[in-house]
């Protein structure tokens, strides 16, 4: 058993040697010096082989562009522009930390753009994901949690799930962490890195090195610099993310309760992704009648309606269900509310234990209820 942390969870500081092989997923420039700065150094000075993924190049960031320029307008070229600098910075910060620019690999994917890719099932992105695991052949991968608040961070959680399904036995060992915190407050982390005043002092460093986007929130950055790191395991079931109360597969049929109360304020939108033994996956939508009226699933891949969905209310909740599932491997549920930036949910993991709907000889194909949308277009 690994030594306890000093938060009471256990320590990873013993956890990985230079037999190892480290993949860091990182959203965005700067997500592997807030989250990981003291990890990412232990790895380095023990010489463990470490590849850090860059999925964006964090170039949708006007507000921060704008006041660290001193620009009003931002067109295609100057978030080119500011990608690359974040790229550069990112750089640097590897540096600061230990390690050099070789281990780094920069994806260029739509900053602010994760949530659609995995919507609408991108292949090249999946296959970018698959492939770098496969290539790499990592034993831990450090990747976000689904529960973070920045859509890129929690869609790419749920990326990395579907695309690490169909990867050879063993798995990687899985460690998630949070950097935006959502409204729900977070579990006890399952493991903890204590870091020495100087690991500290170079988190700081490496931080700082990150200069564009420290220009604009300097105290919420520097407060990363911590003399812990917390990190969750891939199967621990986190908390639910409000507004939904409970959320549960039994039997085939996927019920979601949200308190009714919540639903007099702004639409609210449920994102289903899901991911049959069969390695099927299904991305759905779902608006939120508030008071009455019907709800209708949306494929979000094809962009078609496929049908109305069963509503029951009582004075407390509204419950969504939906029937006839077919085996799940996975599942993933988020309530989705209009924001400026961060969400106020994250995605809700399904807990496995309750997902035992009945085996069907055929494949399966999303049944038409008596409404059928041709009628209703």
């Amino acid at each position: 058993m690994p030594p306890t942390g000093p938060s009471g969870c256990f320590s990873i500081a013993n956890m990985f040697s230079a037999e190892d092989r480290i993949l860091v997923f990182a959203p965005h420039p700067d997500d592997e010096s807030l989250a990981a700065g003291g990890f990412l150094q232990r790895a380095f000075q023990v010489g463990t082989p470490t590849r850090i993924v860059y999925a964006t190049s964090g170039d949708n960031n006007p507000w921060a562009q704008r006041l660290f320029e001193r620009r009003w307008r931002i067109g295609l070229a100057d978030r080119k522009r500011w990608g690359e600098r974040r790229k550069k910075e990112a750089l640097a910060a590897l540096r600061v930390l230990g390690g050099s620019e070789d281990q780094a690999v920069f994806w260029d994917l739509p900053d602010q753009g994760i949530t659609s890719l995995l919507m609408r099932a991108i292949r090249p992105a999946f296959d970018l994901l698959r492939e770098q695991i496969l290539e790499w052949k990592p034993t831990l991968v450090l990747q976000p949690a689904a529960e973070d608040a920045h859509p890129d961070h929690s869609a790419l959680h749920v990326l990395l799930s579907l695309a690490c399904a169909s990867l050879p036995e063993p798995p990687p060992t899985t460690l998630n962490y949070v950097v935006h915190r959502a409204q729900a407050p977070l579990p006890e982390p399952a493991h903890t890195l204590g870091l020495a005043p100087d690991e500290v002092k170079t988190k700081l460093a490496a931080i700082l090195a990150h200069e564009s986007q420290v220009a604009a929130s300097r105290r919420r950055f520097t407060a990363y610099a911590q003399p812990e790191e917390c990190f969750y395991d891939e199967l621990s079931d986190f908390l639910l993310q409000p507004p939904v109360r409970n959320v549960s597969i039994q039997n085939g049929e996927l019920v979601i309760e949200i308190p009714t109360e919540t639903l007099a304020g702004d639409r609210l939108d449920l994102l289903l992704v899901m991911q049959t033994e069969g390695l099927e996956s299904m991305r759905w939508s779902l608006a939120v009648p508030r008071l009455r009226g019907p709800a209708f699933l949306r494929d979000e891949v094809t962009g078609s309606l496929l049908h109305e969905v069963q509503v029951a209310r009582d004075a407390r909740s509204l419950f969504i269900r939906l029937p006839d599932l077919p085996p799940l491997q996975r599942a993933f549920v988020k309530p989705q509310s209009r924001t400026l930036f961060f969400d106020r949910a994250g995605w809700i993991r399904v807990p496995r234990f309750t997902i035992d709907a009945p085996r069907r000889s055929r494949p399966w194909r999303p049944g038409i209820k008596r409404h059928l949308i041709s009628s209703l277009s």
